[in-house]
C-alpha cells in the first residue's frame, strides 16, 4: 500500500477530498487491494455529491433541487455535456447544504 505522498498528484487530490468527506472512508478505502482504491474512492465521491444535492431540499426549491441532479445526471452520462466546474460554480452560489 502507497503512502499518499506516493500517489500521483489526481490520486492525491481524491485522497484529500475523501479526507475531507468521509474519515471512516478514508481509513477504510486504503484497506482494500489496490486495484479497487481508486475507483471505490470515485464511486464513493460521487454518491457523496449526489446525496449532498438530495439534500438540499431543506435549503432550495424543489425545481431547483431536481434541475440540479438532472445536471449532475447528465454530467455522468455525458461527460461532455457541460464543464463539472461551472456546474459546481452554480450549485455553490447558494450551497445546498452546510456541509
Amino acid at each position: 500500500m502507497k503512502s499518499v505522498d506516493e500517489l500521483p498528484a489526481s490520486d492525491q487530490r481524491l485522497h484529500d477530498l475523501l479526507v475531507n468527506s468521509s474519515r471512516t472512508f478514508a481509513l477504510a478505502i486504503p484497506q482494500l487491494p489496490p486495484r479497487l482504491q481508486r475507483e471505490v474512492t470515485v464511486a464513493y465521491l460521487l454518491f457523496r455529491i449526489a446525496d449532498t444535492l438530495e439534500d438540499a431540499g431543506d435549503s432550495w426549491s424543489k425545481k431547483r433541487q431536481l434541475s440540479s441532479l438532472g445536471e449532475f445526471e447528465r454530467l455522468l452520462r455525458e461527460p461532455q455535456s457541460a464543464e463539472p466546474e461551472d456546474l459546481v460554480a452554480g450549485w455553490l452560489q447558494e450551497p445546498p447544504t452546510e456541509h
